[in-house]
């Protein structure tokens, strides 16, 4: 996933910014928060935003490899308009 994702800001030529946690354990205080206030049931999870700081959208992947960020782009390119 990382690749994939990573390379989206330079694609976007720096329109966009990628934050993630990382999860270690699900026992852990991050996956508690991140379950608790954004309500991720699994992982790798997506939440997209506009630059003005709109939600978009979000893709749970559910243990897949994110092979295809299709949706994912699609989001990003509407926030930029």
């Amino acid at each position: 996933m990382a690749p994939l994702i990573e390379a989206l800001p330079q694609k976007y030529n720096n329109r966009v910014a990628i934050r993630k946690i990382n999860i270690v354990s699900w026992k852990s205080d991050a996956f508690k928060q991140a379950k608790d206030e954004f309500g991720v049931k699994a992982i790798p999870y997506l939440r997209i935003y506009g630059t003005d700081g709109e939600f978009l959208g979000e893709e749970a992947f559910k243990g897949k490899q994110i092979e295809d960020l299709t949706y994912v782009e699609e989001l990003i390119q509407k926030a930029l308009k």
